[in-house]
């Protein structure tokens, strides 16, 4: 199973090169975390959805609306090939919120996983640190225990 390759740093960045992280949009995306209550904001204010492409054929123009109409975007001439952005415009009313549901799920579970992999990691330190004290446990396997509790850092916080 392929594992998800972590992000480049600011001065490995395949983007910039490290020389304008600030205005990079890779870095600033590995610095900089999402403000998803203000981009949900921002959502909320926009008006409601869903929002539709449609080809005026009679001023020969392309649009995003809403329903009822109080949304018009113009993409101007039909013949200007704008067809994908107005879609893209009309698709990010909906998607923007459920990007954004998704964003908050994913975060849940891994302040859950985060919780659940040092409660075992705790554990598992304590166990050895038990074994090592044990006078039953013989000198040899004891001597091991002890390394391998002290290979383990004990999670403070939920962290790693």
């Amino acid at each position: 199973m392929n594992q998800p390759q972590p992000l480049p740093t600011a001065d490995e960045c395949s983007n910039c090169n490290g020389i304008d992280p600030a205005s990079c949009l890779i870095c600033r995306s590995t610095t900089q975390p999402l403000d998803l209550d203000a981009i949900q904001a921002r959502a909320d204010a926009a008006t409601p959805g869903p929002w539709h492409v449609v080809a005026d054929q009679q001023d020969l123009n392309r649009w995003v609306t809403d329903e009822t109409g109080a949304l018009a975007f113009s993409f101007g001439y039909l013949g200007n090939r704008t067809e994908g952005d107005a879609r893209f415009v009309a698709a990010a009313r909906t998607d923007v919120e459920q990007l954004l549901a998704r964003v908050r799920d994913l975060k849940t579970e891994v302040e859950r996983l985060s919780a659940d992999r040092a409660t075992v990691r705790n554990a598992i330190a304590l166990d050895l640190m038990e074994l090592h004290d044990d006078p039953a446990t013989p000198d040899r396997y004891r001597s091991g225990l002890r390394a391998a509790a002290r290979r383990i850092p004990v999670a403070q916080d939920g962290g790693y």
